[in-house]
Parts: structure tokens; sequence; C-alpha cells
């Protein structure tokens, strides 16, 4: 008797820590992320192999990073051991839209219960105060709930006042782990990861645009070949993404990107990545790989945006154009990429290598189905209907850095009739 009344006090202690960090967020809010128990998911985080690696051992990317902040710390006449501390606590970030036809958006943020919130509040202000001469500044709110107290940093205090400050909720919560929320007129969407038993695993629900779906795009994983990296089959295309414009310029033209999208049912992406590091520190990458597109555009319709953004491209026949790409920065060296992109029937292909030998790097791949860490991983969380996003680093992580091992990602997204679909992933 006695042990079970010890474990309901301990349940009811544990839902007000949960509910009362969430008690702060406003009810407009258009997305939530809410992380429990901050430094103890950071420390699960690093039994995940892959994240182990390049925190820890060989990377050591811990402690590069923790110098580096402990260096930043100190500058602003910040104590590094007094501020880590005040993180042992919960933490909620959301984001405000007050007007719908206005594209302000404003952050705020949670954390709680704290110890010491003025100790906290001097030092987060000297850690954003860079940030300032951009215009991003933030106000400070204190709250106490039974006893505890937290800390609000907002934009706009007058905005955040105006309205209700509901709880939020989530359907599955797990002791430490990252859960999020998205409540917009474009998307809804909830979801969460956590680590268990060293992997990390996530899900989200939400609804899409079925004019963004093409059903049974994907085929099953003994279908497919696979080059040795990187592997995506997609029936659900974006047809807009301006949203994402700097990312996507980064390998290649946006606009030449959605251009293609638009009339788009379906993609399909493979390449076999190497990387190797020169004497000089910096990286070279070498690479095998494809772009297979289902769209019903013409290849004229094309030529104008390469020659509106200076892309060089030279008319090889009707049905095949050659480009090039410049990929060169500072600390990768890519040396500039000669394209290909040829079409078959409603097939668009846009690979560094020809027909014919883009077909024998295919004959001599091995199926998908057969990869062992796809196999594990999919396994455990199955394989989607609509869209299955795989990436090995077990290659690199032998080559590169010599740790041996299966290292790696699977994203599933299904799609469950009615708008609505269902993301799963899994990191190794």
């Amino acid at each position: 008797m006695k042990k079970l009344i010890l474990l309901t006090i301990i349940s009811v202690f544990s839902l007000i820590s949960f509910a009362s960090v969430l008690e702060f967020v406003p009810e407009d809010s258009k997305a939530t992320v809410y992380i429990n128990n901050l430094s103890k998911t950071y420390e699960s985080l690093k039994t995940v192999p892959t994240i182990k690696s390049f925190l820890l051992d060989p990377f050591q990317g811990e402690i590069l990073i923790s110098n580096y902040v402990e260096m930043f710390l100190e500058s602003i006449q910040v104590k590094p051991d007094e501020f880590f501390a005040q993180l042992e606590t919960d933490m909620v970030l959301f984001v405000q839209k007050p007007d719908p036809n206005d594209e302000l958006y404003l952050f705020g943020g949670v954390f709680g219960p704290i110890k010491q919130p003025d100790k906290f509040l001097d030092a987060f202000k000297k850690i954003i105060e860079p940030l300032s001469s951009s215009g991003l500044s933030f106000t400070s709110i204190n709250k106490e709930i039974n006893g505890e107290k937290y800390v609000i940093l907002v934009q706009d205090r007058s905005v955040y006042n105006s309205v209700e400050k509901n709880k939020t909720s989530f359907n599955a919560v797990y002791e430490n782990g990252i859960y999020f929320k998205i409540d917009s007129s474009e998307m809804e969407n909830e979801g969460y990861a956590y680590v268990k038993d060293k992997v990390l695993i996530g899900k989200a629900d939400g609804y899409v645009d079925e004019k963004a779906i093409k059903e049974n795009y994907i085929q099953q994983p003994q279908d497919y070949n696979f080059f040795g990296t990187i592997f995506a089959s997609s029936g659900l295309v974006p047809k807009e993404i301006s949203s994402i414009n700097d990312l996507v310029n980064i390998v290649a033209d946006s606009k030449l990107v959605e251009r293609i999208l638009e009339s788009s049912q379906g993609f399909e992406l493979n390449a076999d990545l190497n990387i190797e590091t020169t004497q000089q520190q910096s990286m070279n990458i070498n690479q095998d790989s494809y772009i297979k597109v289902n769209s019903s555009i013409p290849l004229d319709s094309i030529i104008p945006i390469m020659e509106e953004n200076d892309i060089k491209y030279k008319r090889e026949s009707e049905n095949k154009i050659s480009f090039i790409i410049d990929t060169n920065s500072d600390d990768v060296v890519v040396e500039n990429v000669n394209y290909n992109l040829w079409k078959e029937n409603n097939i668009i292909y846009i690979s560094e290598m020809d027909n014919e030998r883009l077909n024998e790097k295919l004959s001599n791949s091995s199926k998908l189905s057969e990869n062992i860490l796809f196999k594990e991983l999919s396994q455990k969380i199955g394989y989607g209907n609509l869209m299955v996003l795989f990436l090995d680093i077990s290659k690199f992580m032998d080559q590169y850095v010599g740790v041996q091992g299966q290292y790696g990602l699977l994203l599933n997204i299904d799609h469950l009739g009615e708008r609505r679909i269902e993301s799963d992933f899994i990191l190794k």
C-alpha cells in the first residue's frame, strides 16, 4: 500500500512538472517546440552511435564546441559553470503571428523551473546582445507556479499578454525527448523524437494537400538499386519551394528545380558519395548520383530558366541538355560539375553520368533491400507508402574516421487517406 501511495505521489508531481512549463504557451501559437528535461535529453542523444561519433570519439565535437562557448561566455563576463547549471530544466519555444495577413512572426521561449532566474536572465541578455543590432530583441517576464520559478522571453510583451495561455498538451510524452506542434493554415502537424535503446526514434502526424500526392508511386525495396549513401523516393512533391530557396541554391538553381517540380508526380534520388580530406584540411567530394523526376514539362521550357540564371548549357539533342553547376566553396573542393539532363517519355533524368554509364552503375549496384543497415532500421519502423529517405554513412565513418559499424537514418511517410499523413524516422 505504501508503495502504491509513493508511486501515486511521484506520478502527480511528474504531471505537475510537465504541465507547468507549458502553461505559458500562448493559444495562438503557430509552432511549439518542447524539450522535456533539456540537459538529460542532450545526454541521452550522446548514446546514439552517429551522434556519439560526432560529439565524442572520434570527432570530439562536444569539446570543440564547449571550448568555443566557454571562451565566448567568459568574454562577456558570464561564468560558464553557473550558466550551464541553469539549463537543467525544461524549455519551450513558440512562434506567434499576430496578423494573419502580415508576414511578421514573433518568437518566444520559456525556461523552467529555474533556481536563480535573475542570474539566468543576466547571462541570457548578454548572450543575445549582439542580435540587437539586427533588430532582434527580447523582453523578460518572471512567473511562479507551485513554488517553481519560470522565465518567459518574448519579442513583444503586449502581443504575448493579449492572448490566453492554454496548457499545450502532446499525444505522447516520454521522460526525455523533443516534441513539436505546428498549427497554421498551411500545415497541421504534431510529433516527437526521443532516444530508446541507443537509437533516436520519432513520429509525426499531420495533414497535407492531396494535390501534392501521387498514389502508388513508391515501389518495394527489392525493386530499387542502391548506390551506397543516399536514397529517396517520393510521391509527395512540393510544388512551391520559395521558403527553402537558400537551401536549394547550395546544390542547384532553385528556379530550375521549382519549374521541374511544379508539374511533377514523383521523384527518385540515388547517390554514392566519397569524401576525402586533403593535406590543406579541405574536403574533396566525389559522387555518382542521379535525380529521376516524373514530369510532363517539355525541355524547351527549361532553357529560358537556365538563360535567366546564367547557367551554362548546351543543347545536345532534342531530348538532352548538358549544363554546368559551380559548386566550389572555401571549405569544400568540388570541381564544377557537368550535368546531363535528358528525358525519356515523361521521365526527366539529371545526372553527372550519361545514360549508358548510369545504366551500367545501376546494373552493378545491389538492391536496397540487401543493405544491412536498411534491413535493421526498416524492421523497427517499417517502410513508407508515400515517401522513403535512407541515409547510410557507414562507409564514410569507416574510411574517413576509421570507425566500423552501422550508421545512418531512415525516414518514412505514409498516406493514411483524407489528407492525413504519418511520418516515422530512426537514427542509429
